[in-house]
């Protein structure tokens, strides 16, 4: 498996023998393959209980930053998205602290470590976030810079992820520089689309995406600029994109997806966010949705979740008197 730099599975394998574990079964070269290093990652996270693996000086509970990522894909934009993600993190006490800090033209991403987390460690955390921001919105963040603690260069190897992005050593701090106008770019991706994702974690999360999006991803951002006004059907969107409509719907299908599950998907995650934390009515998020009448919006919405939008809204926002 091309793409996983050979200094980075060298640090995994390095880290993974400090852990004590019996590893004679996964490790048995000294630079093992790309998907030797996913499973020893894997078999790591599941005995040690640690989204991390074992190669931090801190734990983070496994299934967290599952549990992070279904937070932020409801985000409706990139920055939603990264600061849910940070305000999860807090839940947990004793990890370095997230934050995002949005300037006129530039954004960071950054984690409060020190040097002794190693550049391996901040590399790969931050590389994470690139890709993961870069998915949700369908498209690559495209780094400008990454920097490091002044004294993390002497606390462990270059993972050589992101390579030919500005590596510095001058402030101490751990933080990714992006365009700021990416975190305008809209949340495109569901909560199935996650759990594809996360089923091929950690590869899914370490192999750099193509630059191209894919046809779900150009289905999905299709829909949305169609709403509130009526959907493009599967033919017309077909004949946008330059396609038959049976390769249309082959290509979806090699995704593992067809045109209504991303309609109704798109559109069941646009109410449920609409319902519970926007607090609009169900007239309201029936007309931005372009049901002509909220009875329509009722049925549709309980073929979705097997309930009404008024039992889904939460006790709180739901209208009195």
């Amino acid at each position: 498996m091309a793409g996983v730099p050979e200094n980075f599975i060298r640090a995994v394998v390095a880290g993974a023998r400090r852990s004590k574990l019996d590893l004679a079964q996964l490790i048995t070269t000294p630079t093992p393959a790309a998907e030797e290093c996913f499973r020893l990652l894997r078999e790591l996270s599941r005995e040690l209980n640690d989204d991390l693996c074992g190669l931090a000086p801190w734990r983070v509970p496994r299934g967290a930053f599952a549990t992070m990522s279904m937070n932020a894909v409801h985000g409706g934009d990139l920055e939603s998205a990264l600061r849910r993600f940070c305000r999860f993190y807090r839940l947990f006490p004793g990890l370095p602290g997230l934050r995002l800090t949005r300037h006129d033209r530039l954004a960071t991403f950054s984690i409060d470590v020190g040097a002794e987390a190693g550049q391996l460690l901040i590399e790969t955390g931050l590389f994470v976030v690139s890709q993961f921001s870069g998915w949700l919105i369908g498209r690559p963040l495209r780094p400008h810079s990454i920097e490091f603690p002044r004294t993390a260069r002497l606390a462990g190897p270059d993972s050589r992820l992101l390579p030919g992005v500005p590596k510095l050593f001058l402030r101490d701090r751990a933080c990714l520089t992006f365009a700021a106008d990416a975190l305008d770019a809209p949340v495109i991706r569901t909560e199935r689309d996650l759990r594809v994702l996360l089923a091929g974690a950690p590869a899914s999360l370490l192999m750099p995406f193509g630059n191209r999006p894919t046809l779900t991803s150009q289905v999905q951002a299709a829909l949305r600029r169609g709403l509130p006004d009526e959907l493009p059907s599967a033919e017309e969107l077909a004949a946008r994109l330059g396609m038959s409509p049976p390769t249309f719907r082959r290509r979806l299908h090699q995704e593992g997806t067809g045109y209504v599950t991303i309609r109704d998907e798109l559109l069941c995650d646009l109410a449920m966010t609409a319902l519970s934390e926007q607090g609009q009515t169900v007239r309201q998020v029936a007309a931005r949705l372009g049901y002509s009448e909220p009875r329509a919006f009722r049925r549709a919405f309980r073929r979705w979740t097997g309930t009404s939008p008024n039992d889904f809204r939460p006790t709180a926002l739901r209208p009195t008197g």
